[in-house]
């Protein structure tokens, strides 16, 4: 049962089949605010039946816990009884304790962490989004039908709202597939084609073929999205990758990946969207953003406001946020981090992260976790979702979990960590 429900949080990762609750914590300036509902996804279900299941067969596991752990839970739970709004902070706590036990469980469970099994259900989401993404960028609007209940929101390019990018003059939408956000849906393809060839069984010549046919897939799905910081670290890992394979057929492949994602770069005018960035209005918006996260900061520095509570001190400080879409978090895990557990709590999860980038950096086997994990860091440094949103936790979780895996032993595992 353990086998059929981790495995099945995997598949149902990039989906968004959830219920969302609406209480009146969620709602500021009279809107109602996705970051601020409670929510409960079909992944939350079946962690949490992994949990109960786990703790049934390993219950006294849970005295090797790390001391430095509860000190930090405890701390979180300090920062949410002093937060302005409690409810929405103890519900942040509650995700962070969830994801450690996700990450926990992947890092100690060996019989059920299958390469395998991982490589083909991380294939067919590539595939899955992309093909969807793809549909969505050539008719401009959703596919519907069954597709919704699995995340994909009603829309068309002219939905208020709408992400899109302007191309020779014309606002083009640009694809969700069933994530929340484009930007999303490119950090998900990148991060699982890594993972995937992190996987692959080079010596199976089905997988091998697969994967090549996925990579050329999701690279499609990755340009079409329109994702700078993304394109950006597809050519950075195309680089290194590129230096350190030995295999003449794998760097011509790699090469033939190169020049589809080049020759998309250029025929979709993707190239437009590195000019004058400054002038773009996104990029306005999240400068805004920064300063007054600065501000919240300043003012909250040792214990923060409190998980979840970052958009609450937002509509104190800026009174600018009666445009809806404007009201997000800072794009950058590390100051809203900084903003919402303060100084003390920053610094233990630095610490943790330096911890593991040295731990999984130990084994050559694992370069592509490395530049897995890198990746989500420098991610973390542009965008939210990693932290915010249900498919990036549970991706900061999976790649976390995978470096952490050196030790098979539970007990050696939550020493470490």
């Amino acid at each position: 049962m353990e086998k059929v429900f981790f495995y099945t949080t995997i598949l149902f990762l990039p989906t968004q089949l959830a219920k969302h609750f609406w209480p009146p914590q969620s709602y500021l300036l009279g809107l109602r605010i996705d970051y601020l509902s409670p929510t409960i996804y079909i992944t939350d279900i079946c962690i949490f039946i992994l949990f109960c299941l786990y703790i049934n067969n390993h219950i006294k596991s849970l005295s090797n816990l790390s001391p430095v752990f509860f000190s930090f839970i405890s701390l979180l739970l300090m920062g949410s009884f002093m937060a302005k709004v409690s409810i929405l902070s103890f519900y942040g706590v509650l995700k962070i304790l969830e994801m450690s036990f996700f990450a926990w469980y992947i890092s100690s469970h060996s019989k059920f962490f299958k390469k395998k099994y991982l490589y083909y259900l991380l294939t067919f989401g590539v595939i899955t989004e992309s093909i969807l993404a793809i549909h969505q960028f050539i008719y401009q609007k959703s596919i519907g039908g069954l597709f919704y209940f699995f995340g994909e929101r009603t829309f068309t390019a002219q939905t208020p709202g709408i992400a899109n990018v302007s191309l020779q003059g014309e606002l083009i939408m640009r694809p969700y597939g069933t994530l929340p956000h484009p930007n999303v849906l490119a950090g998900y393809i990148f991060i699982s084609l890594l993972l995937i060839a992190q996987f692959l069984n080079k010596n199976n010549k089905k997988q091998a073929i697969l994967f090549y046919i996925t990579c050329l897939i999701g690279v499609i799905g990755m340009s079409i999205s329109f994702s700078r910081i993304v394109f950006i670290l597809l050519v950075l890992s195309l680089l290194i990758l590129g230096i350190t394979l030995k295999s003449m057929w794998e760097r011509l492949a790699l090469l033939g990946l190169t020049v589809v994602g080049f020759g998309l770069f250029i025929l979709t005018n993707f190239w437009k969207r590195f000019i004058d960035i400054a002038m773009q209005p996104s990029f306005t918006e999240r400068n805004d953003l920064i300063a007054h996260t600065l501000t919240i900061i300043k003012s909250h520095f040792f214990l923060g406001v409190g998980f979840n509570n970052f958009l609450v001190y937002l509509s104190l400080v800026d009174k600018k946020l009666g445009q809806v879409f404007f009201i997000q978090p800072v794009h950058n895990i590390y100051l809203l981090l900084f903003s919402e557990i303060g100084i003390i709590g920053l610094l233990i999860i630095l610490l943790f992260i330096v911890r593991t980038v040295i731990h999984v950096s130990g084994n050559k086997k694992n370069r592509l976790l490395l530049l897995c994990l890198l990746s989500i860091l420098v991610i973390g440094l542009f965008d939210h979702y990693l932290l915010t949103l249900q498919q990036g936790q549970l991706l900061s979780a999976l790649v976390i979990g995978a470096c952490w895996r050196d030790s098979i032993n539970d007990n050696k595992v939550i020493k470490k960590v």
